[in-house]
């Protein structure tokens, strides 16, 4: 798997409107903006991760990017979505993306998760995700 087929699975099984976004102009930005047909709407910067590290978890999540999502989050949602492989899922909160990049020990990396599923996602698990991500409550 990779990013790119992460991104296909989750347009494909989340139900909401999600668009790809590439923007040269301004450092930092989500890869994908969502809105539900309420109206409810946000970013998500997607990460995939070929393996659970051993020890630090290394993101991939950028300076620039960690504080994009921390500001954004003041006012909207905003979302960092990491998949490791096929053996976990996780949601992060744009509030805590500065603790992401900095690379945080495995155990304070899931403990930061707004959201987790291990193995593969079911329809209620995207369900469930579509919901987090558009009303911003936790789960843990």
């Amino acid at each position: 798997m990779s990013e790119k087929n992460f991104w296909t699975l989750l347009r494909k099984n989340l139900p909401l409107k999600m668009y790809r976004v590439e923007n040269k102009a301004s450092t930092g930005m989500p890869d994908v903006h969502f809105v539900s047909e309420e109206g409810l709407s946000g970013w998500v910067e997607l990460k995939f991760i070929a393996k659970f590290p051993q020890r630090q978890m290394t993101t991939g999540l950028k300076k620039h990017q960690a504080m994009w999502l921390e500001e954004y989050s003041k006012y909207g949602k905003a979302w960092v979505l990491i998949r490791i492989a096929t053996e976990w899922t996780g949601l992060f909160s744009g509030e805590v993306a500065q603790e992401l990049f900095a690379r945080p020990s495995k155990s304070d990396f899931c403990d930061l998760a707004a959201w987790s599923k291990h193995g593969n996602l079911t329809k209620g698990d995207y369900l469930q995700l579509s919901e987090i991500l558009c009303k911003g409550s936790r789960y843990g």
